[in-house]
Formats: C-alpha cells, sequence, structure tokens
C-alpha cells in the first residue's frame, strides 16, 4: 500500500537515510533483532518499497514470527517467566537468522547509499 509521500523525494531520501542507520546498527550489534526488524518493516512501507521486495522480505518473514513477543517498550508489562521464554526465543531466532538479516541489511545499505549519494 502506498501513502502520499511516495513522490515527495526530500521524504524519501530521509527515509533512506533512516533506513541505512538501522540497518547499520542491525549489522554492527547495536539495535536488537525485535526492534530492527519492526522498525526496518516500518521503513519498507515508508520507503514506498514492494511488499514482495527481495531485501525486505526476511524482516516481513521473521515479523510474522515474532509478532507476539514484546517490544521493548512493553516488556516492563510482562511477567518475568514470559520474559525468559521470548528472550529465549528471540535467541533461537538470532542463532538462525542473523546471517540472513545481515546480508539483507548490507544489500539496503548498498542500494540507498548509491541513491543518497547520486543525490547530494
Amino acid at each position: 500500500m502506498k501513502h502520499e509521500n511516495c513522490h515527495n523525494e526530500e521524504y524519501l531520501d530521509t527515509k533512506r537515510v533512516e533506513a541505512i542507520d538501522m540497518a547499520k546498527s542491525l549489522i554492527d550489534g547495536k539495535t536488537d533483532l525485535l526492534t530492527g526488524v519492526r522498525s526496518m518493516l516500518r521503513l519498507q512501507y515508508e520507503l514506498c518499497e514492494e511488499e514482495d521486495d527481495y531485501d525486505f522480505m526476511i524482516f516481513s518473514e521473521l515479523d510474522s514470527l515474532t509478532h507476539h513477543l514484546p517490544s521493548s517498550e512493553s516488556r516492563d508489562k510482562c511477567s518475568r517467566n514470559w520474559l525468559e521464554k521470548c528472550d529465549q526465543e528471540v535467541e533461537e531466532l538470532v542463532k538462525e537468522y542473523l546471517r540472513v538479516v545481515k546480508d539483507a541489511c548490507q544489500a539496503i545499505v548498498s542500494r540507498y547509499e548509491i541513491t543518497h549519494n547520486k543525490r547530494h
């Protein structure tokens, strides 16, 4: 689904920089997997990328696998027992998907740095 800013190059350029920053943060391990996945999925929409965009597909897949897990903002509302189970699940997902996530992030950085650099 597209939104009204899909043709606003200034807006899109700002979102490209956000995507680059978030992707680099995921690559460097500065952002946790859940926060990063959810941010990248939001940025995919804000950047008006197609739902089946190859570089973003892993974020959609991981979001569907983790939609039941609490965000960092809602963790304080959860029981310790539930959080331990959630953290264990995230650890398993990190082991299984981190390499693929980093590869997708690198592809996104490369794509948007080229576009951003051409404009500036």
